[in-house]
C-alpha cells in the first residue's frame, strides 16, 4: 500500500516538474505620447493605455512588457510633461524594459535623463554613452527569469537631433553585437531578444526610415542564436518573418505598429516532455477592447480638454500627405504650406531665397472635418524649430533630385519636400530615376555656382534622417550657430498656427477652410528624349540647368 502511494507521489512530482508552460512577450513601439483612445475611419474608438491595461489584466501567462523607443514625444500632453506622463503610464502597465528612440531626445539630454530616472524598469541600450540618468544606469542587456525561463534582452538605441551629447557609438559593429550575444549566453539565457529602435524592413519604407543600425548584426557568428527581433521607427505594423539560415535557425522579426493602436504578442513555450523551449510566430493584438476604468480615470486627469473643444479650421476635402496619382503637382500639399509659412516668418528678420519642409515632419493625411486643437497639434507634433544656412546651387540641385521618391504602385515620382511657393521644379521621373529639367527661384534658374540662403528645420541641414541630401555640416559636430542660424520661435506648431492665420486673412472667416494649394510647384514632364540622351546630358554631381 505504502509502495503504491510512494510510486504515485513520484509520478505526480515528476509530472509537476515537467509541466508544459508558456510565457508571453508583449511589445510596443513609436508610442509618441498617444495615451488616449481615438477614432478609426469608421468612427470606432480604439487604442491607448486604458485598452492596453485590459489586455494585460486578461493575460493568464507570466509576461514581459518591452518598448522599442519613441515613447515620449509627439502629443500635446507628452510635450507638456517633458515625456514624464509616458514613463508614469509605462510604470502603471508594468513595463520591464525599454530602449531609446530618436524622438526621446527631443527634450534634451537633461530632460531625457530626468524622464528615464522616473522609469521603474530597465533602460537597455548597448550603444549609448555619456547619458546621465539620476540614480540609474543604462544597461547594454539584461536577463530576466520568467516562470523559470531565462530571457536575455539586448537593447539598441537610436539617437536624435535633440540631444547634443548623446551619440551612438558610431553604429554597433558586428563585433560589438557578438560581444553582447556572448554575454547573454554566458548569463544562461534560454531565449535571446534584440530590442531596437530601427526598422527591420527592407522594402516598402523610405530610405530615411531605414537607419541600418542592425545590418552588422545579421552577419554576427551568433546571429542564429537570436530568437526574436523587435523593431520600430518606420511606423509600419508588419511581421517581417523568420530570418532563418539553411539549418532553419534564426529569429522571428517584426516591426511594431505606431501610436499605441496595437501591441505584438509572442508566446514562448516550454515542452513538458523534453523541456525544449520554442518561440512561436508573433501575433499582433489590436487595442480595440474594453477600457480599464482605473487607467481611464487617470487619463482623464492628464488630458488637456481644451484641445478637444477648440475649433481652429475646417477641412472640406481630404488633403493627403503623399500626392495622389491623379495630382499634377508632385509636391506634398501640407509640407508646401508649412514651407511657405517658414519662408514668410523668417523673411521678417533675414533675407532668404527659399524654405523647405519635409514630408515626414507632418504625421498623416488631413481628413475632412473640423480641425480641433488636438487634431491640429498632432499633425506636426514635434517642437522642432527652423534655421537658415548657405547652400550652393550645385548642392541644392543635387539635394532636390536625391529627395524625390518613387511610388511603385502608381509609377510616379513625388517630392519628399514641399518648398516655399517662390520655387518651381520640372522633372522627368524616368521609372524612378528622376532627372531635373528646370528649377527656378523667383523665376530665375538656379545656378550651380551661386550661394543660396535656405531655411529648414535645423536637424535636416545637419544630415539627420531625410535631411542627408541637404547636409551642410557634420551631424556629430557641435552646433555653435556658425553654420546654422537658429530661429527657435519658428517651430512646427507656430508654422501651423501661422498657416491658419493666413487662411483667416484670405477668407475673412473665424473658422477658415483648410485647403491644399491650387498652383503647381513640382511638375513631372516629358521632353521626348531617350533615357540614354538624358543620362548623357547629366554630369555626375552637377546639373546643367
Amino acid at each position: 500500500m505504502y509502495r503504491k502511494l510512494i510510486t504515485l507521489l513520484a509520478v505526480f512530482v515528476t509530472a509537476t516538474c515537467l509541466w508544459a508552460k508558456d510565457i508571453v512577450v508583449y511589445h510596443s513601439t513609436d508610442m509618441h505620447g498617444h495615451y488616449f483612445s481615438r477614432k478609426d475611419n469608421a468612427g470606432k474608438e480604439f487604442g491607448g493605455f486604458s485598452r492596453l491595461a485590459t489586455v494585460l489584466k486578461n493575460t493568464q501567462e507570466p509576461f514581459l512588457l518591452l518598448d522599442s523607443g519613441d515613447f515620449s514625444s509627439g502629443s500635446y500632453e507628452a510635450n507638456l510633461s517633458g515625456g514624464k506622463y509616458s514613463t508614469e503610464l509605462m510604470n502603471r502597465m508594468g513595463y520591464t524594459a525599454l530602449t531609446i528612440g530618436n524622438h526621446d531626445s527631443d527634450f534634451g539630454d537633461k530632460g531625457l535623463g530626468d524622464m528615464l530616472a522616473d522609469f521603474h524598469g530597465d533602460v537597455l541600450a548597448m550603444n549609448v554613452s555619456n547619458l546621465h540618468i539620476p540614480g540609474k544606469e543604462v544597461k547594454p542587456h539584461a536577463v530576466y527569469t520568467v516562470d523559470g525561463i531565462r530571457v536575455g534582452v539586448i537593447g539598441v538605441a537610436m539617437d536624435g537631433s535633440g540631444v547634443e551629447r548623446m551619440r551612438l557609438v558610431n553604429a554597433p559593429s558586428t563585433e560589438d553585437f557578438e560581444v553582447q550575444l556572448q554575454a547573454v549566453k554566458r548569463a544562461g539565457a534560454d531565449v535571446i531578444i534584440v530590442l531596437a529602435h530601427d526598422s527591420l524592413l527592407t522594402d516598402g519604407i523610405s530610405t530615411d526610415k531605414r537607419s541600418n543600425i542592425l545590418d552588422p548584426l545579421r552577419v554576427a557568428p551568433s546571429f542564429a542564436d537570436i530568437d526574436l527581433m523587435l523593431g520600430g521607427h518606420a511606423h509600419k505594423m508588419r511581421l517581417v518573418g523568420k530570418l532563418a539560415g539553411e539549418d532553419g535557425r534564426g529569429p522571428w522579426a517584426l516591426e511594431g505598429g505606431p501610436y499605441m493602436g496595437s501591441v505584438s504578442k509572442t508566446v514562448i513555450h516550454q515542452d513538458d516532455q523534453t523541456g525544449e523551449i520554442t518561440v512561436a510566430e508573433p501575433q499582433f493584438v489590436a487595442l480595440d477592447g474594453a477600457e480599464d476604468p482605473q487607467v481611464k480615470e487617470y487619463l482623464k486627469s492628464i488630458r488637456v480638454t481644451e484641445l478637444d473643444e477648440t475649433l481652429y479650421a475646417h477641412v472640406p476635402t481630404l488633403i493627403t500627405k503623399y500626392p495622389s496619382a491623379t495630382q499634377v503637382d508632385r509636391a506634398p500639399a501640407v509640407a508646401r504650406l508649412m514651407a511657405d509659412e517658414m519662408y514668410r516668418s523668417i523673411r521678417k528678420t533675414e533675407r532668404i531665397d527659399l524654405a523647405a519642409f519635409s514630408l515626414n515632419s507632418t504625421r498623416s493625411d488631413y481628413k475632412p472635418g473640423d480641425l480641433t486643437g488636438r487634431y491640429f497639434a498632432e499633425m506636426a507634433p514635434y517642437e522642432e524649430h527652423a534655421g537658415t544656412f548657405d547652400i550652393s546651387g550645385e548642392h541644392l540641385l543635387r539635394a532636390i533630385t536625391q529627395s524625390i521618391g518613387y511610388n511603385k504602385t502608381d509609377g510616379k515620382c513625388f517630392s519628399g519636400y514641399g518648398y516655399s511657393k517662390n520655387v518651381r521644379i520640372k522633372f522627368v521621373c524616368n521609372n524612378g530615376n528622376p532627372q531635373l529639367e528646370k528649377v527656378t527661384i523667383n523665376g530665375w534658374k538656379v545656378r550651380p555656382g551661386k550661394i543660396y540662403r535656405m531655411a529648414m528645420l535645423t536637424h535636416l541641414p545637419r544630415g539627420f534622417y531625410e535631411g542627408k541630401p541637404f547636409q551642410v555640416m557634420p551631424s556629430e559636430a557641435v552646433d555653435d550657430g556658425s553654420v546654422i542660424r537658429h530661429y527657435r520661435g519658428v517651430t512646427s506648431s507656430a508654422m501651423l498656427f501661422g498657416v491658419i492665420d493666413q487662411f483667416k486673412k484670405q477668407q475673412k472667416k473665424d473658422v477658415p477652410d483648410f485647403v491644399a494649394p491650387s498652383d503647381v510647384q513640382m511638375e513631372e514632364v516629358g521632353d521626348g528624349r531617350t533615357s540614354q540622351e538624358r543620362v548623357t546630358k547629366e554630369i555626375t554631381g552637377r546639373l546643367s540647368i
